[in-house]
């Protein structure tokens, strides 16, 4: 009873992914239509493809144009998403589901690859990575991180240097800052970690910091949480870094490899207009 109930809102979640593949279909089929009718399939299949293409490179105007009454850009986001898959059927039909043999037309496949992929891409981290940046603390300044870890690291450098007249003498969190926690802190967050379920190198400080707890007295331990925090503070300043990098590179991959989609499309169409007598 209770799947019943939810079934219509699950088809308002999901319509607009049922009508692309609806729409996919039918473009298959009707590829099939053509090509029984022995008409120029590469001809229709190009001429929109390339207005998908096109009505694709919308997006980007409307995001630089906000004030406009053009629709929400959440609205268009989702355009954009399934027309893409649209173009990527598109994309099959027209080459007949095979590579293309011709030098250009490798080139002008493989950049429309680039493009697809990056965007399936940029989708799937666009929805995987928010949640857990505000899960992670609090959301950063992608160019205050650097600053912040190199006052992390300062921070962290003088409570070690300190730690030994605040335990009468003792070296124990001078020799683990020695050991573990300096290279830690000055080390750069690897492009991946983002997208990972568990950080090595945090956990390996942490669970030595924690082995170190069993033989502390009071005094020590209070130090320990702070050492702690900070050990904490770095692995957010990481994963904030790695999350924004990973969403600040697929655009640099996805945006310029469309607009050079756009002006191959462009010389292929002016090359198949020469060639085939249209001119």
């Amino acid at each position: 009873m209770a799947a019943a109930l939810n079934l219509p809102s699950f088809l308002r979640r999901y319509r607009g992914g049922f009508f692309a593949l609806a729409g996919a279909v039918l473009i298959v089929g009707v590829v099939q239509v053509i090509e029984v009718a022995l008409r120029p399939v590469a001809l229709y299949t190009g001429t929109v493809l390339l207005s998908v293409c096109l009505a694709l490179a919308l997006f980007n105007g409307r995001k630089k144009i906000p004030f406009l009454p053009l629709g929400s850009a959440k609205a268009w986001l989702k355009f954009h998403l399934y027309a893409g898959w649209i173009g990527v059927v598109l994309f099959g039909c027209h080459l007949n589901w095979q590579w293309p043999r011709s030098g250009f037309n490798q080139a002008l496949a493989g950049v429309f690859l680039v493009v697809a992929l990056s965007g399936i891409g940029g989708w799937w981290l666009s929805r995987f990575l928010p949640p857990r940046l505000t899960a992670s603390g609090e959301p950063l300044t992608y160019e205050r991180i650097p600053r912040l870890r190199m006052e992390l690291a300062e921070e962290t450098s003088r409570l070690a240097v300190e730690s030994s007249a605040a335990t009468g003498g003792s070296s124990t969190f001078a020799d683990f800052y020695t050991r573990c926690l300096h290279g830690y802190l000055h080390a750069p967050p690897s492009w991946l970690l983002a997208l990972r379920t568990s950080d090595a190198d945090y956990r390996a400080a942490a669970t030595e910091l924690q082995a170190l707890r069993r033989y502390m007295n009071d005094a020590e331990r209070v130090l320990a949480d702070r050492f702690d925090a900070l050990i904490d503070a770095k692995r957010n300043l990481d994963f904030q870094a790695s999350a924004q990098r990973l969403l600040k590179l697929w655009l640099f991959v996805h945006v310029p490899f469309s607009a050079s989609l756009l002006l191959l499309a462009a010389a292929h169409v002016l090359i198949v207009l020469a060639f085939s007598g249209a001119w």
